[in-house]
């Protein structure tokens, strides 16, 4: 009798790439010190069937060269080089047009992939069909001192799926680590290019999705979120204040959210994280926007506490609150 030998790695890969395929999405500006990084994690992803549209918005730097050398031996990556609007929905938005997918999936381009991200989560969108989107966990990567602060004050993602009213407390999902279903994502429509919303157009993005879908948690830290200064988060000529308030009348405006204790709490945490970013990472006044937080949510302890330490000096308060902080995660 003769047998039959299965090769079981050919099988697998064959069966990897007949799932379905990934649009990777990515704005892009100025990001030569970083951008092989980034391309280097998606060329590495052991799920091959995707395609990959980067939308440069104008850079002044080096950047679309590093990414056509890479675009000439690699078909599926693909350059749109567009003239600068400093918006990266608009990029992102362009490269949709773009975008043939069965799912869409999204990567700044200073940020970056662990090599099965994308292998893992197609397999949970095509083991769960009535599952819209999901997203992973994520690592801190940047400037060090940055890092270690946000990664001692941040509440990292630990629920098992990101709603409505969970995301509008808190930005728990990072853009870089979403996979959507294209049918859902052609539903919402595109990201919104309002100047004021520059910044915060992902968040946005991320509330009108989880409006019409929960977004799934993968609990495996698959994607690298980079921070440091400079970038729109730790820019002090960006104010993100503003947008996020911006952001707020919006969800109000078109009816997303109409409690207005959920209202005043999201107002509290926004000037709550203005003052923070100010006592820690740019310096700046803050002891009036922790006083306007408490205003807003006086039965939040974190607010109480913190108005009640105000009388101490910046150097002893700021010690207490990192204590505090690291403390309340650690609970």
């Amino acid at each position: 009798m003769i047998g039959y030998s299965l090769d079981s790695d050919k099988y697998d890969s064959e069966k990897k790439q007949s799932m379905g395929k990934v649009s990777i999405i990515t704005p892009v500006y100025n990001c030569e010190n970083v951008i092989e990084e980034t391309i280097r994690s998606v060329l590495e992803q052991t799920y091959k069937n995707w395609e990959w549209i980067i939308c440069d918005d104008g850079s002044e730097d080096r950047t679309p060269q590093i990414i056509d050398k890479y675009a000439r031996e690699d078909l599926r990556i693909h350059l749109i080089r567009a003239p600068h609007t400093g918006l990266p929905a608009a990029g992102r938005n362009r490269s949709l047009r773009e975008a043939d997918g069965d799912y869409i999936a999204f990567l700044d381009g200073d940020d970056k992939w662990h090599p099965d991200k994308l292998l893992t989560q197609v397999e949970y969108l095509e083991s769960h069909p009535g599952w819209g989107a999901f997203h992973t966990s994520y690592e801190l990567i940047g400037d060090p001192e940055i890092v270690k602060f946000h990664t001692g004050i941040l509440d990292f993602p630990s629920h098992e799926e990101a709603t409505f009213d969970l995301l509008f407390r808190k930005c728990v999902v990072h853009i870089s680590s979403v996979l959507v279903r294209r049918e859902i994502l052609s539903a919402l429509g595109d990201f919104d290019e309002n100047p004021l919303l520059r910044g915060v157009e992902d968040y946005d993005f991320l509330l009108r999705l989880s409006a019409r879908v929960p977004i799934h948690h993968i609990k495996k830290p698959l994607s690298c979120y980079r921070i440091s200064m400079g970038t729109v988060l730790h820019d002090k000529e960006y104010n993100r204040f503003e947008k996020e308030m911006a952001l707020l009348d919006k969800m109000i405006l078109e009816g997303f959210e109409k409690n207005p204790v959920s209202i005043k709490r999201r107002k509290a945490a926004i000037y709550y994280n203005r003052a923070a970013n100010a006592m820690f990472v740019y310096g700046g006044a803050f002891r009036k926007d922790f006083i306007q937080a408490f205003l807003y949510d006086k039965t939040n302890a974190k607010m109480a506490i913190t108005v009640l330490s105000l009388w101490m000096p910046s150097p002893l308060l700021k010690l207490w609150l990192r204590f505090l902080l690291k403390l309340k995660k650690s609970l």
